[in-house]
């Protein structure tokens, strides 16, 4: 019994031992989570579901959690042009598990509202852009026009008969209208309408002659026929429309900036951090399925590396806000 009893000991001695090791070892073998433990990445859109900024951030949540091996969570924080969401971002822990996912207007509204929450430049860091975005300028499909040059010369032709539409006071589509009436000296009333769905109901009708949209709302009107394109903004043809005008090349300057989605994170946030969800999203980009989704959508894939964002955010900053200040926009 004695040595029956040892042997017992023994070996409750080696199996807990045997335990104890394996715990170990397969605590330490165990990944460590993105860098605060169990936490969620948190991509911040500060625009309503089902925009192209919300299907691209759903697309590319599941890659990142792949890559840095932490959940990720859409979360949709809306209002007040998008100032809300962001606001919400600058001020949350640096930490990377608050991200921001937005647009260009992240840089234009501090030029079109007099106070707005969050400094687009001290508040936040560029991490990765997505997407750039060109608009296209359309018109009535049985509109006797082909060309802008076309366009221009019948709104001179016919004053104080036409107007240039866009969806919403202060938005991409505002700010390009604005832009050409100027440039091209056109006696043309800027018209807004709540969004791009109205907008183009109301070049349709007539009530408005043309104006600068998304491509991919367009895109089934001008199949059928019902819209046409006479060119899009920014400096190269739009993958889904290879034929369609670049405006730039036409010598329509200020029309070749494209907007952009892209991802920031709050100021302060470490650079490694900053560096590995760059890193997930550049890879993520890099993948056949969410180029081709990408280019789907009518967006140009971002090819940039952080730093290259980075400049380019400052850059468009003060040239946005110099055209917003000339062509006298204001969001009362």
């Amino acid at each position: 019994m004695i040595v029956n009893h040892m042997f017992c000991r023994g070996l409750r001695g080696l199996m807990l031992g045997t335990a104890l090791s394996f715990l170990m070892t397969s605590t330490h073998a165990e990944p460590q989570t993105f860098p605060n433990g169990n936490t969620p990445i948190r991509l911040v859109l500060p625009f309503a579901a089902g925009g192209g900024s919300d299907v691209l951030a759903r697309l590319l949540a599941p890659k990142i959690e792949e890559q840095i091996g932490a959940s990720v969570i859409v979360e949709n924080r809306t209002g007040a042009g998008g100032a809300i969401g962001a606001s919400h971002v600058a001020k949350s822990k640096p930490d990377g598990h608050t991200a921001l996912v937005t647009v260009t207007s992240l840089i234009q509204a501090p030029h079109l509202i007099v106070e707005i929450p969050y400094d687009p430049i001290k508040d936040f860091e560029p991490v990765q852009l997505i997407a750039r975005v060109s608009t296209a300028f359309i018109v009535r499909g049985d509109l006797p026009v082909n060309s802008m040059a076309e366009f221009i010369e019948l709104i001179k032709r016919e004053p104080n008969r036409h107007s240039i539409g866009n969806y919403g006071i202060g938005t991409l589509s505002n700010i390009q209208g604005a832009v050409l009436v100027q440039q091209a000296g056109l006696d043309a009333v800027e018209v807004a309408y709540q969004g791009a769905p109205p907008l183009a109901n109301a070049i349709m009708s007539g009530d408005v002659s043309g104006a600068f949209t998304d491509i991919q709302s367009s895109l089934p009107l001008v199949e059928t026929g019902r819209l046409k394109i006479l060119g899009v903004t920014g400096t190269e043809p739009v993958p889904v429309l290879p034929d369609a005008p670049v405006l730039d090349q036409q010598g329509y300057e200020n029309l070749n900036l494209y907007g952009w989605i892209g991802v920031f994170v709050p100021k302060g946030t470490p650079e490694e951090i900053t560096k590995r969800l760059a890193d997930s999203l550049r890879k993520a980009l890099d993948e056949p399925e969410i180029r081709e989704r990408l280019l789907a959508m009518s967006f140009i894939p971002g090819d940039l590396t952080q730093e290259e964002f980075a400049s380019m955010v400052k850059e468009d900053y003060h040239t946005w806000g110099e055209l917003i200040r000339n062509a006298n926009i204001k969001l009362h």
